[in-house]
């Protein structure tokens, strides 16, 4: 044989290879056999009856030989392990507080199902030792796990404490992100008692009863209804407890009163006060709710680690009282069935505060460096009705129906005081004075209707959906100002008197292309349409004679602004094995339609057509994400209407009847190592974003008086400015980060970094130049969390971040450092004592362009005891010590600083109470047999 024939056949071979791989699977596939079952433990009913409870998340190990395959229990306690060649397996089987199951079985071609019950492990272990040998963080593939015994925690803490010491936790806006990705519901023993926010049983269950805090991803209700095998996942968490749960009542009673340590503007002492009542009761298949609360501290809580904290340096003066209740009721399968909720809640506040701006403006072409200060004092009063309920059918004959209808009902009062003074640096000066007063009572309702087929992932799989709001809006609203440099007068009132309604629908079909353990991808058309429509007016007055009041033509107008937009729609799902894929896009060609009628009536007719196209895909693979979205900006009514608003004379502002629309596009990525260090994690992000055509303000400052004809001719009075929009190229940003968090469990200690760098480009036109923005960001940032016994804990950490911001034309509008530190100590003495203090420092230091040195501390401290086992807690607390609590800010523009201030009420004293009723009832009652794992569980055991 010659080695040109040895050549072709192996080549052949190399062909063929792939096709006989397939083929031999193929033909084996049938022989191969699924591992299957349910592990439970026991327990004894209060009448001595002994039940079953399904444990979630025990590692399941199945070994042949060398080869051995893992998976994890799911919330009912079931598993399935796919493609197991048949013969002898050893299985093994362990979690956390039991005692390992060994066993052989023989495995043969199709189903094989085992029901395994562990045993609690009996053995006790010391406190100390426990926490010294337990590792406070596992990884098995997606599943994380976090171990109790792991950390310390103080009577009476709840179970979020645990987590606030484990590394790839954070809580952002209310919610809890484990590895980087938003917790959607806790399960506690595998089922949903704490309704649906993730955060409930954290902040619900003691840390004492919690044993694990397992994390791991599951298919969503949608998927799971429709039958489809994989599909992009949602990370949930479920929380083993020591003590089993079936409901729980959880309620705080607090209280608390005081008095600033200053006098006010008055020559009085303000008082100080906070109060509230909360009552929850919570079960799988029922909950309710009700909270109290009015203070004057700005505490937004009822819980009692709030009488053990600061809520922060009181930069206004603000009374709110909120008030809300409802109840929630579900049926069928907790995960996948039908639920009704119904909701109320009034909120009240009333308000005062001061403020103090500085804008300084730099010189260029045509326009004169100039400033531009302003001291504002407003107070306001408003409350709101919210009324909401929300219907959710699922599993009948129509197959699904969401209902939501939202009635809110506001009335509001806001009174202002500006002192406005311009100086161009030639000499010019002009001064403005003004108070306005808004009264508003306003309503609106808004409802959702969806229906959708979301049964079987073959065929057409239809929905449909409408909207459709009503709203009313009636108030009056007035304004005073005198420019002192022109001895003008000038009365404004508008009304807000307004109908607005909309509709809209949404009609779609989605098609499964396919449907496999490894592979489900599915294309949803679609096509959407609303409308919508807005009515209101205003009238201006000029006084300059009172007797004889002229109506200001320019800012008079009635006017009935409509919107419509419908268009076509796609989107594609996909899943292949640890790949996730999302595309889409949609074409809405807006129009709007704008009807002005003038008080001297002149129709003009702004109608203008837009178009929006929207694209956007999201990638996953493992732990890295790629996404891009695109955001279309049409202009607003004001931006392109052919008006001059001068109702501030100093500075007018006026639409451009030629602005086009124009995209954002958003690119993001990042990678997350759950495992770098023996218990530490690391994120990188990065983010990009640009807007062609971008749209942007355009400002023109008139030395002298000027005559412009633009805009039907106008009398600009000299030192005023007028800014409108234009189109502009350049806007650009991108940002970068890396996030490391580190468990020292030797020194019971947890460390993060964070490194960042943002830099930012954005364009302005100023006096006819074009002039762009650029800002550069580094960002630093350390801190250290320790708790080493329950007595003790230490938290400190701080960040420095340079900023350099400066123009194209090389002018430095600031360069600076923005420094912040924190640190904090909580001691437990005679057991039932404690001492809790914070410290936090924050300071500006400019290095060129304007800006003023400043330098803000608070510090704050508690002293008290936490009685009868935690749940009574008395304290006397103070906070901001010092009296050096003020803010500062700085913002930048291309060609303008703007300074402000805001003072604080310096320090104050209260005196608090609370006290916590908190009763979980147990045992959990084990739904469903033992002896049958039906096809739905086996869909969902976690992967």
């Amino acid at each position: 044989m010659t080695s040109k024939q040895i050549k072709i056949i192996i080549a052949l071979l190399i062909w063929l290879f792939p096709a006989i791989s397939v083929f031999a699977f193929s033909a084996n596939v049938d022989s191969l056999g699924t591992v299957s079952g349910i592990v439970y433990d026991t327990s004894m009913r209060e009448n001595g009856e002994m039940i079953e409870n399904p444990i979630t998340n025990a590692i399941i190990r199945l070994s042949e030989g060398r080869d051995t395959v893992y998976t994890t229990s799911s919330r009912n306690g079931s598993f399935a392990c796919n493609n197991i060649r048949p013969g002898r397996v050893k299985v093994h089987i362990s979690e956390f507080g039991y005692d390992p199951y060994d066993a052989v079985m023989i495995v043969v071609p199709g189903k094989n199902m085992i029901l395994v019950e562990l045993k609690i492990h009996r053995e006790e272990l010391g406190y100390a030792k426990i926490t010294a040998d337990v590792p406070p963080v596992v990884h098995k593939g997606d599943t994380v796990i976090f171990n109790a015994a792991a950390v310390s925690t103080t009577e009476g803490d709840n179970a979020i404490e645990i987590l606030r010491q484990m590394p790839g936790v954070s809580f952002e806006n209310g919610k809890i992100k484990i590895n980087g990705e938003e917790v959607k519901r806790t399960y506690v023993n595998g089922k949903l008692i704490f309704g649906d926010d993730a955060m409930n049983p954290l902040t619900a269950i003691l840390a004492d009863n919690v044993r694990t805090i397992q994390s791991y991803k599951e298919l969503g209700a949608d998927d799971v209804r429709r039958g489809a095998k994989n599909g992009i996942k949602e990370r949930v968490m479920n929380i083993t407890t020591n003590k089993k749960i079936v409901s729980a009542f959880d309620g705080h009673l607090v209280a608390g009163g005081g008095a600033d340590g200053n006098k006010n503007t008055d020559g009085k002492i303000q008082g100080r006060f906070a109060t509230g009542i909360t009552a929850n009761f919570y079960s799988e298949m029922f909950l309710a709710y009700a909270n109290a609360n009015t203070n004057n501290i700005g505490r937004t809580t009822n819980t009692l680690t709030s009488l053990m904290s600061s809520p922060g340096i009181l930069n206004f003066y603000k009374e709110d009282a909120t008030f809300n209740t409802g109840v929630k009721k579900y049926w069928g399968d907790r995960f996948l069935g039908s639920n009704a909720s119904l909701d109320y809640s009034y909120t009240h506040n009333h308000g005062r505060s001061s403020t103090r701006t500085l804008t300084d403006y730099l010189a260029s072409e045509g326009s004169p460096a100039r400033s531009y200060a302003d001291t504002t004092g407003s107070c306001s009063s408003s409350g709101t009705h919210h009324l909401n309920f929300n219907l959710d059918l699922n599993n009948h004959k129509l197959k699904s129906i969401y209902i939501l209808s939202l009635l809110d009902i506001t009335n509001s009062v806001n009174k202002s005081l500006d002192n406005a003074l311009t100086s161009v640096y030639e000499g010019t000066t002009a001064r403005q004075n003004a108070s306005s007063s808004d009264k508003n009572n306003s309503w609106s309702w808004d409802n959702y209707v969806k229906w959708s087929n979301n049964e079987k992932t073959k065929g057409l799989i239809p929905s449909l959906a409408m909207n459709f709001s009503l709203g009313n809006s009636d108030g009056n609203s007035w304004t005073l100002d005198t420019l002192a440099s022109s001895a003008t007068r000038r009365y404004i009132t508008s009304s807000k008197t307004g109908k607005n309604y909309s509709l809209g629908g949404t009609a779609s079909s989605t098609i499964y292309l396919s449907n496999t353990e490894r592979s489900t991808s599915s294309i949803t058309f679609g096509y959407n349409v609303s409308f919508s429509s807005e009515k209101r007016r205003q009238t201006a007055f000029d006084l300059l004679d009172v007797s004889e009041p002229v109506i200001n033509a320019a800012n008079t107008f009635d006017y009935t602004w409509n919107g419509f937009s419908n268009g076509p729609s796609i989107m594609f799902n996909g899943s292949f094995s640890h790949s996730n894929w999302s595309i889409g896009s949609a074409f809405n060609p807006d129009f709007t339609k704008q009807i002005d009628t003038e008080r001297y009536p002149e129709k003009t007719d702004g109608s203008r057509w837009f178009f929006r196209p929207i694209a956007f895909f999201n990638i996953k693979h493992k732990n890295f994400y790629l996404s891009y979205n695109n955001l279309p900006f049409i202009p607003a009514v004001e931006q392109y209407r052919n008006r001059i608003n001068d109702s501030n004379p100093l500075y007018l502002s006026a639409g451009n009847p030629d602005l086009k629309e124009c995209i954002k596009h958003i690119l993001g990525a990042n990678y997350f190592i759950p495992k770098a260090g023996k218990y530490g994690t690391l994120t990188s992000a990065i983010n990009l974003s640009f807007t062609p055509n971008a749209i942007v303000r355009k400002t023109l400052y008139f030395p002298s008086d000027t005559h412009i004809d633009g805009w039907g001719g106008y009398d600009v009075k000299a030192g005023s400015s007028l800014t409108t929009y234009d189109n502009a190229s350049g806007t650009f940003n991108i940002g970068c980060s890396f996030t490391y968090t580190l468990r020292l469990q030797k020194i019971k200690t947890l460390m993060h970094i964070v490194t960042s760098y943002g830099y930012d480009r954005k364009p302005q036109w100023t006096s006819g130049q074009l002039i762009h923005l650029k800002e550069e960001t580094p960002d630093l940032q350390l801190g250290f969390s320790t708790r080493p016994n329950k007595n003790l804990m230490f938290i400190i950490d701080g960040n420095a971040r340079y900023t350099d911001s400066r123009n194209d034309q090389s002018q430095v509008l600031a360069k600076l450092w923005t420094l912040n530190g924190r640190a904090s100590a909580s001691v437990t003495f005679l057991k039932h004592g404690f001492i809790k203090t914070g410290y936090n420092w924050s300071g500006y230091k400019f290095i060129e362009g304007a800006g003023k040195n400043t330098n803000f501390q608070n510090l704050n401290a508690a002293i008290g005891a936490r009685l009868m086992k935690g749940r009574l807690l008395i304290s006397l607390s103070g906070d901001d010590l010092l009296d050096k609590g003020s803010a500062y800010s700085i913002m930048n523009e291309s060609n303008y600083t703007t300074q402000t201030w805001t003072p604080s009420y310096g320090r104050y004293f209260m005196l608090n109470i609370g006290f916590r009723l908190n009763r979980m009832k147990s045992p959990v009652e084990f739904r469903g047999g033992l002896q049958e794992l039906d096809d739905e569980s086996s869909r969902r055991v976690h992967r």
